[in-house]
């Protein structure tokens, strides 16, 4: 499904990566740094960052890959495949940096609210 998206097996490869490292870094988190056992819960805020971190990273390859960013301008003193790259990262933080941000901010307020529950399943949503 990445190929698809990004028309780059690099670029899908990269999604694929960063989405896989969050997960794992999330059981982590899950499993070593709370000590909770892994149950529906866990399982289903698993589920639930792989559609967040697919998402985001697949919204950013899809626009590191536009045509489109390379109209930015180039920085001096860097090699040509360099240049490239430093144009298409200038014009995705550009395109959607502030509403990535903004995005995560939200998410993050909205599970600090589930912290203060007293239902424990609400309790480790908004944890994780």
């Amino acid at each position: 499904g990445m190929l698809v998206f990004t028309r780059d097996a690099c670029l899908s490869s990269a999604v694929v990566l960063a989405t896989a490292s969050v997960v794992c870094g999330l059981f982590f988190f899950i499993v070593v740094l709370q000590g909770w056992a892994i149950g529906p819960i866990e399982v289903i805020a698993l589920i639930v960052l792989v559609g967040y971190a697919a998402t985001y990273s697949l919204h950013i390859a899809h626009i590191f890959s536009s045509p489109e960013a390379l109209h930015e301008p180039r920085l001096g003193g860097l090699s040509e495949d360099a240049a490239v790259r430093w144009q298409r990262m200038r014009f995705s933080l550009k395109t959607l940096g502030s509403a990535m941000v903004g995005s995560a901010l939200t998410t993050a307020g909205c599970s600090a609210f589930l912290l203060f529950c007293e239902i424990i399943v609400f309790q480790r949503l908004g944890g994780v």
